[in-house]
């Protein structure tokens, strides 16, 4: 068993939470709003309402952080400083994605320095982008920090993930093979299966000619 390491209160190990937009895996996807700009790796991870310990740990971890540019903000309550904990009911209540985020926090994770390290079950490193996909669950280790670029504010540091369990597929993507194709084939593909039949199957005008 692996010796656990002592951390600084702004760091946090999360349960098994559900992940979209997950672009962690190189090669990285490049913003469809910035499609110049670097992309960074990152996700968004949505937190039940109903998992009030976690909430409090999360919070916790963000004043930890709020303490620790004290020397640079001082110690008065910044008006405007930007908080990374959103409420999904809030903000997508009346959309078309309101069903996702029907009683979720939601925050958004990334690393802007480097790549975090993504693992399965059994610690192995995942390097297919096919074996994390956005509505999969995994557990997160985050770290929170202060930042003042354009403004102020608490953001959590993406260090690494541990996929765990397989979610219902959110957003874009392709199929899987076997979700298109069904069971292995043993021979041949059957004529019945074959929606375009054969070559030389009648006299029929070819649509695509």
């Amino acid at each position: 068993m692996a010796e656990k390491k002592e951390r600084p209160l702004t760091y946090i190990i999360t349960p098994k939470l559900r992940c979209i937009f997950v672009n962690v895996i190189a090669p990285l996807r490049k913003s469809k709003i910035e499609p110049d700009a670097k992309p960074v790796p990152g996700l968004q991870i949505l937190i039940p309402k109903s998992d009030e310990a976690l909430i409090k740990k999360i919070k916790t971890c963000m004043a930890e952080a709020r303490k620790g540019m004290n020397d640079k903000w001082g110690t008065k309550k910044i008006k405007g400083l930007k908080n990374p904990l959103r409420d999904g009911d809030e903000e997508f209540g009346d959309s078309e994605q309101a069903e996702l985020y029907k009683g979720m926090m939601f925050m958004n994770v990334s690393n802007r320095y480097e790549m975090p390290t993504v693992v399965n079950r059994k610690n192995v490193v995942i390097t297919d982008l096919n074996d994390f996909n956005s509505g999969d669950y995994a557990q997160l280790g985050m770290n929170a920090y202060g930042y003042d670029n354009k403004g102020k504010g608490i953001t959590f540091g993406l260090n690494n993930v541990r996929v765990v369990e397989e979610g219902d597929r959110v957003g874009g993507g392709s199929p899987k093979a076997e979700d298109d194709f069904g069971d292995p084939l043993d021979g041949g593909v059957d004529e019945e299966d074959d929606e375009f039949g054969s070559e030389d199957e009648g006299d029929e005008e070819d649509p695509f000619d």
